[in-house]
């Protein structure tokens, strides 16, 4: 696989690009600074952090290598808070990841609904029981009937008697202590049950509502600076 189309971002003083590269089962991901290349990683995790004296750059690979997302950190920040404090890279242009970042920005709370979607398929699939669906269906198919008879030789195994000692263990009383027995009321069961199924999606909707706040907030913060930053030159273009 050749170097991905990369993704950039515009500072005040330089041009930033990411790439990314399949090599074997191992992702080698590239960080440019106007054309030139000033970091490198390479490996199989899906959260690369790349970092140079001036700039810190967390990369989010997707399942075949390519890049999904690409955030800018402020100088001493956490990678863990890239989410939240980081300046998001451009996709290329006319790219599947182009529309969907567009998207994102233009319907933040659409994008961001996607968790609570995915949970609430998952909650269907665990109230309906996979499993289930799976075993109803395997007697409908026609299996072929294949008969297996071969006969095996009977081996006869020595029988081998060991002696075992009989220890007598002392008795030792134990205190007989009676425990109290809590009944939960009545109501609360089927509280418990319901609440099951619905904790991952109340989770999903803690997480996009967090996420659509971060990327309202990235939005923000990118639209103030690129309205004061000039557009890059055609010495930017990146050095393969």
């Amino acid at each position: 696989m050749s170097q991905s189309v990369p993704f950039t971002y515009q500072t005040p003083d330089n041009v930033l690009s990411v790439t990314s590269e399949s090599s074997g089962i191992q992702t080698i991901v590239r960080l440019f600074r106007d054309g030139n290349l000033v970091a490198e990683q390479r490996g199989m995790d899906s959260n690369v952090t790349l970092r140079t004296d001036e700039y810190t750059v967390v990369v989010k690979v997707g399942p075949f290598g390519g890049i999904s997302q690409a955030l800018l950190l402020p100088p001493g920040t956490d990678p863990k808070d890239a989410q939240k404090l980081g300046a998001e890279f451009t996709a290329p242009a006319g790219t599947f990841a182009r529309r969907v970042q567009e998207w994102g920005n233009r319907h933040p709370d659409l994008y961001a609904s996607r968790h609570v979607v995915i949970a609430i398929g998952q909650t269907i699939l665990g109230i309906i029981g996979f499993s289930a669906i799976f075993f109803g269906l395997l007697p409908n198919i026609p299996w072929p009937n294949i008969t297996l008879d071969v006969p095996l030789p009977q081996v006869s195994l020595p029988r081998i008697s060991l002696p075992i000692p009989e220890i007598a263990l002392p008795a030792i009383p134990l205190p007989d202590i009676t425990l109290p027995r809590l009944t939960p009321p009545g109501w609360l069961e089927p509280l418990m049950g319901v609440l099951k199924y619905l904790s991952p999606i109340i989770i999903a909707i803690v997480i996009g509502v967090r996420e659509a706040k971060h990327r309202r907030q990235r939005r923000a913060r990118s639209e103030q600076e690129s309205a004061a930053i000039p557009r890059a030159g055609s010495s930017t273009q990146i050095r393969v």
